[in-house]
């Protein structure tokens, strides 16, 4: 099982101005210590639920025009 040690999400500009989110966590997983970055656009268009569920209907829709 891994461990996980979270650091406060910040807020960073980037130079052409639009802002990101910038989570940080350590993680443990199998003995090893790894350090996890994550950056995502603030004002972000659709959430990765979103776009998952997006590319499951596409799925959805390839394979009934295949069948």
């Amino acid at each position: 099982m891994a461990k996980l040690s979270r650091r406060e999400g910040s807020t960073i500009d980037k130079p052409n101005s639009n802002q990101q989110i910038r989570t940080e966590r350590i993680q443990v997983s199998h003995g090893r210590t790894i350090q996890v970055v994550s950056v995502f656009p603030e004002n972000g268009h659709c959430s990765p639920e979103d776009k998952l569920k997006a590319l499951i209907d596409l799925e959805i829709q390839q394979e009934k025009l295949c069948a």
